[in-house]
């Protein structure tokens, strides 16, 4: 029997995303996965899509005016660089 996950299930998810040829947010690469990520306002100073990135690199598109602590990013303002794993709650 297949069992399919529910990408919105109120649970922690570890994803791996890779860089785009264009720049797509990391909130944008989750959305196009299905996942229903939690933010306000894609410019960086909110902090609802605050997410811990585990390894990998990230660049910001747009430097974040929101509080983010050791290895946090805002996946609104911020696109892959290297191969990076995020850990986040919907």
């Amino acid at each position: 029997m297949t069992r399919e996950v529910n990408p919105n299930a109120s649970q922690t998810h570890r994803i791996t995303l890779f860089p785009s040829p264009e720049p797509v947010t990391v909130l944008q690469q989750l959305e196009k996965r299905g996942f229903k990520v939690p933010y306000q306002c894609r410019e960086g100073y909110c902090g609802a899509c605050r997410m811990v990135l585990m390894k990998g690199s990230v660049d910001y598109v747009q430097d974040p005016l929101a509080w983010c602590g050791d290895s946090e990013i805002l996946a609104c303002s911020c696109i892959v660089v290297v191969d990076a794993t995020v850990t986040f709650k919907v």
